[in-house]
């Protein structure tokens, strides 16, 4: 019989307990982050048909997730049995103790089921097992029956966010007049933490990969000065945890949340937010995420990678469904094929904002060639420019030793201003590249086609992690960057680049899905 795989995720304490027995063999897992710190998981070694052990640190938000994330990428990988051996050194609460049962509930189960065991590593008594399989019980009839009796359907639609998306709920309930109620949530402080030294290691591995080495002392640094400022997504190293408990009541009423996954601990926040909502009996659910994390993440190029799209998917529909239903609402994914892994009844719904920014765009003036900076978005952009009543424009490019190379080009840009399009900007260096391509185009053998006059990028996102945007300012490339405030790292860096970021709201395109007004104000029902 084979052995039992361990994958140790943060918690070398207790896996070195389980490799002691000779049952048990260690799993290889490789984690390691991108530009913009989500996090890349891959089991190296077999697990199909094994049983599989899952080590980490529960103390945390991070450490949950990589738990989370691991033990639902072993049962894509078609393990024989999930065990979640979990460390917890705090103190539990009765409401944190449903949010991850509830979580946990929503990995299917595999053919010998899955179990949870939460222990304290150093602690040689027996831990006391916690069986889940499948999802999570729904609502209670007594209290279905309860909430529906509540029904208004005239009532205000209540607005709660999660800190990083303050400023985007209040620029809906500005947007929706007298629609919408603005909830309040209170939250503990924000608190600067130390790293573990699993999170401390991966992000080492991080800068080693790219020739850079930063002291540990440096790294400590960086984490209090991102706990304090929660809306820089520089780096993963917070194990903030704020605990949030709802001010205005939601009983009866139908519930938006405002939230984006930018971040590991920004999604345990969103999580457990809804579920406090779901538990304030609540008729419906509405998340707004305008940023999803994760989006590129969509697919598996070998075995054993985690797909995080889809793996995030999961765990939001783990959040129990509301007498009317819950959504989630998301805009310009990556992926388009993304609403689909969404499970439990958990509505998914996809807007195209970028086709909105280019139609004001457009209305400002036509005299300009909306250009791909991506082959992959050849169609939207086709798409956009139609609506839009712009020209086209296409650059093919491909990327060697980490840098991006132009060697095509459809389309004449010569003596015009080009805007391209991507959906999310995060480093920079491969707009970078696909600009200096529309300004000094490719030789078409003797010939030397005349470049464009300016090049503006037009984005959805603007994650742009640390020094990204003062990268392409510095370029000499662009002569505006233009994004939406679906990021709040887009909003941030407003105020510092006030003449080269030009940041357009998504609230008023999120008002008219809400209300309606929008989508089926401009067609009659036969």
């Amino acid at each position: 019989m084979s052995q039992k795989l361990v994958f140790d995720v943060g918690s070398p304490a207790l896996a070195a307990r389980l490799l002691a027995d000779p049952e048990f063999a260690r799993g290889a897992v490789v984690q390691s982050y991108f530009a913009d710190f989500e996090v890349y998981n891959r089991l190296v070694t077999l697990v199909e048909g094994r049983e599989v052990y899952v080590t980490g640190d529960m103390d945390t938000d991070i450490g949950f997730l990589r738990v989370y994330d691991t033990a639902s990428a072993a049962y894509d990988e078609d393990a024989l049995r999930i065990t979640i051996a979990g460390s917890r050194s705090g103190k539990e609460s009765a409401f944190e103790k449903r949010v991850r049962q509830r979580a946990f509930s929503s990995i299917p189960s595999s053919p010998r089921g899955n179990r949870v065991v939460m222990c304290d590593p150093s602690s040689p008594v027996a831990p006391l097992f916690e069986h889940y399989n499948g999802h999570s019980a729904g609502c209670d009839p007594r209290r279905r029956k309860a909430a529906l009796e509540l029904a208004n359907p005239n009532a205000r639609k209540l607005v709660l966010s999660i800190s990083s998306y303050d400023y985007l709920a209040d620029r809906i309930v500005a947007a929706g007049g007298d629609q919408f109620e603005r909830g309040e949530v209170v939250r503990t402080e924000r608190k600067a933490a130390i790293p573990s030294d699993f999170e401390r290691e991966l992000l080492m591995n991080r800068f080693q990969n790219k020739q850079k080495s930063i002291p540990r002392e440096e790294l400590l640094r960086l984490s209090a000065a991102a706990d304090n400022e929660p809306t820089e997504v520089s780096h993963p190293l917070s194990a903030r945890e704020p605990f949030s408990k709802l001010k205005t009541s939601v009983a009866g009423r139908h519930v938006v949340i405002v939230a984006g996954t930018i971040n590991d601990p920004d999604t345990m926040d969103l999580l457990r937010l809804a579920n406090a909502v779901f538990e304030g009996g609540a008729l419906s659910i509405t998340m707004i995420v305008p940023y999803y994390g994760y989006s590129t993440m969509e697919r598996k190029a070998k075995f054993g990678e985690a797909i995080k799209a889809k793996i995030r998917a999961r765990l939001l529909s783990s959040v129990p469904r509301c007498p009317m239903g819950n959504r989630i609402v998301m805009c310009d994914l990556h992926a388009e094929a993304m609403p689909g892994c969404f499970e439990a009844g958990l509505k998914p719904v996809h807007l195209y904002c970028g086709k909105v920014i280019v139609q004001r765009l457009a209305a400002e003036s036509r005299d300009w060639v909306l250009a791909s900076a991506d082959i992959n978005r050849i169609k939207w952009v086709e798409s956009m420019a139609k609506d839009g009543g712009v020209d086209t424009a296409y650059t093919l490019k491909v990327r060697k030793d980490g840098e991006t190379r132009v060697v095509g080009q459809v389309g004449d840009v010569g003596g015009r201003a080009v805007r391209m399009f991507d959906d999310i900007i995060r480093t920079g260096g491969s707009a970078i590249g696909a600009a200096g391509g529309y300004l000094n185009p490719p030789k078409d053998g003797e010939v030397q086609p005349k470049g464009a006059t300016s090049v503006d990028m037009i984005a959805t996102h603007g994650a742009m992690p640390g020094g990204a945007l003062a990268k392409l300012k510095a370029s000499g490339n662009f002569r505006q960057i233009i994004v939406t405030d679906t990021h709040p790292r887009a909003v941030q860096l407003a105020a510092e680049f006030p003449e080269f970021l030009r940041v357009e709201s998504v609230a008023d395109i999120i008002v008219d899905h809400l209300t309606g007004r929008g989508f089926f104000a401009t067609r009659t029902l036969g």
